[in-house]
């Protein structure tokens, strides 16, 4: 074997070694920690987080609906059907109606314009007996709403049907008024929902209350409000290494946890996964941390949640590494061989 043979061998021999030592972790940190220093506490410990805003409270009556301008509603003066409202409803409808008007009055036969704004259903029926007492002896008033049109409310953002709403008897506050907009699409972030209120915006976590958390829920609605559901899309994770389908994945309003982070990414690769060596690199304003555990380990001990940024890297197990090392050995191999068979044939 002459010197420029010798020197090719011992060049190949040399990428071998190297390519046997990248099977190898090797990974250095200064701060590396186990699965257990991502266990959270239980959420019934967690510390409420609730907003300062008038809400119903468990078991006590509902406000009442008070009327205001755009309100449409049938007034009925029993006995006296030439009294109370006279606009038919429609062509096919017997059924009559008045609308309170701009200015919050309600005009009626025989008796001037009435303020009724802010009166109650019970409220406003008084006002009118009170009006025909002159011409009906002991009236008797009924009055039922057609249409709610003067509390409207804005629910806008990634919900199912974006728009205005008219706030009722029966759809007072922020998780009605988010049912009624069709509830938020999965890309809708129910932790970061804002409530617009006269111009100052304040940030309710509705998921949380959704699990009794804390009572944003229940916070009433005001005329005028405006409710926006943001996006998750900014909120992401990152699943790396052996996994079907490594990239980003935004992370829904109910959050996601380690196994789940993990399914979405087709799960571990069978054939080529580690299953003791998951790294998560979860980096915060303070702090960068590494925490190392194996996939049993964390379904035995209990998931955990994942954060906005977080990286999941699943390692090659060493089976896969011995294939990747015999993969690119054995065609070196093959040249070795060959030159050293062209070696002993020049030497014979």
């Amino acid at each position: 074997m002459n010197t420029m043979q010798r020197g090719l061998v011992l060049m190949m021999l040399a990428g071998l070694v190297g390519l046997a030592g990248c099977g190898a972790t090797n990974y250095n940190h200064d701060k590396v920690m186990g699965l257990d220093a991502l266990r959270l506490a239980p959420a019934d410990t967690l510390p409420p987080v609730t907003v300062d805003l008038p809400r119903v409270l468990p078991g006590q009556p509902r406000p009442l609906y008070r009327v205001g301008p755009g309100d449409v509603l049938t007034v009925v003066v029993w006995g006296r059907p030439d009294l109370g409202s006279t606009v038919p409803a429609n062509s096919n409808n017997r059924r009559q109606v008045s609308t309170i008007n701009a200015a919050g009055e309600l005009e009626l036969p025989f008796v001037g314009p009435l303020e009724v704004d802010g009166l109650s259903l019970r409220g406003l029926a008084i006002a009118v007996e009170n009006a025909y007492a002159d011409l009906v002896p002991s009236p008797q008033v009924e009055v039922e709403m057609v249409e709610y049109k003067s509390h409207p409310v804005l629910v806008d953002g990634q919900v199912q049907h974006p728009g205005t709403i008219f706030l009722t008897n029966t759809l007072q506050t922020v998780g009605e008024a988010l049912a009624a907009a069709g509830g938020a699409r999965n890309d809708g972030d129910l932790t970061r929902v804002v409530l617009n209120r006269g111009g100052k915006t304040q940030a309710l976590d509705v998921w949380a209350a959704e699990y009794g958390h804390n009572p944003n829920l229940d916070i009433l609605l005001q005329s005028g409000d405006k409710l926006f559901v943001p996006p998750i899309a900014e909120n992401q994770y990152y699943v790396l290494g052996e996994v079907p389908s490594p990239g980003a994945y935004p992370i829904p309003s109910k959050g996601v946890t380690l196994t789940e982070g993990l399914a979405r990414a087709g799960g571990l690769k069978m054939e080529s996964a580690s299953f003791d060596d998951i790294l998560l690199f979860r980096h915060t304003d303070t702090d960068s941390t590494v925490y190392q555990f194996s996939y049993f380990e964390a379904v035995e001990k209990g998931d955990f949640p994942l954060m906005p940024g977080d990286r999941i890297h699943v390692s090659q197990s060493n089976v896969a590494h011995i294939g990747f090392w015999l993969r690119s050995v054995i065609p070196s191999l093959s040249v070795i061989t060959a030159i050293w068979m062209i070696d002993r044939i020049n030497d014979q």
